[in-house]
C-alpha cells in the first residue's frame, strides 16, 4: 500500500503541475470530464481538428462559404503565378494570378504555407490562425499569408 501511495501522489502532483489532464471520450472532454492523459496542447489540437472536421461536414457541395473559422487573406503580391498550399487542421490550395488576394476562413490552429512557382517549392512559412486582430491593406483580418517574390 505504501509503495502504491508513494507512486500515485508524485504522479498526480507532476501531472497537475505540467498541465496534463486526465480525460475520457470526446463527449466527456467537451464537458470537461474526459478520462485519458493529454497535455493542454494536445487537447487544444484535438478540439481544433474536431472543429475542422465539423466544418467539413457542414459545408455544402455547391461551395457556399462556410461560416466556421477565422477570416484571413491569402495573397500573391508577386509578378508571377503561384500555387499556395496550406496545411494544418485544414488543407487548402490556391492557384493565384499576380496581384490576386482571396478572403478565406480557417479553423484555429498551426498551419504551414508552401509557395510553389514554376512547379518548384520557393519557400514555406509557418503561421497561426487565432483570434488576433491584424490588418492587411486596411482590411481587418485574424491572419494573412502573402507571397512576395
Amino acid at each position: 500500500m505504501k509503495k502504491i501511495f508513494s507512486f500515485v501522489v508524485p504522479a498526480l502532483i507532476i501531472s497537475t503541475l505540467s498541465g496534463c489532464g486526465f480525460y475520457g471520450s470526446i463527449n466527456k472532454y467537451e464537458k470537461g470530464e474526459w478520462l485519458g492523459w493529454a497535455s493542454q496542447r494536445q487537447a487544444a489540437e484535438w478540439k481544433s481538428q474536431k472543429l475542422a472536421y465539423d466544418k467539413m461536414q457542414t459545408s455544402s457541395v455547391v461551395g457556399d462559404p462556410v461560416k466556421g473559422g477565422y477570416e484571413g487573406v491569402v495573397a500573391n503580391e508577386s509578378w508571377s503565378k503561384v500555387t499556395i498550399q496550406i496545411s494544418g487542421p485544414e488543407k487548402r490550395s490556391f492557384y493565384m494570378e499576380p496581384g490576386r488576394a482571396e478572403n478565406v476562413r480557417l479553423v484555429p490552429g498551426r498551419y504551414t504555407a508552401h509557395f510553389y512557382a514554376g512547379g518548384y517549392l520557393e519557400h514555406s512559412e509557418a503561421f497561426t490562425v487565432e483570434l488576433r486582430e491584424n490588418s492587411y491593406k486596411g482590411q481587418q483580418v485574424a491572419w494573412f499569408v502573402v507571397y512576395h517574390r
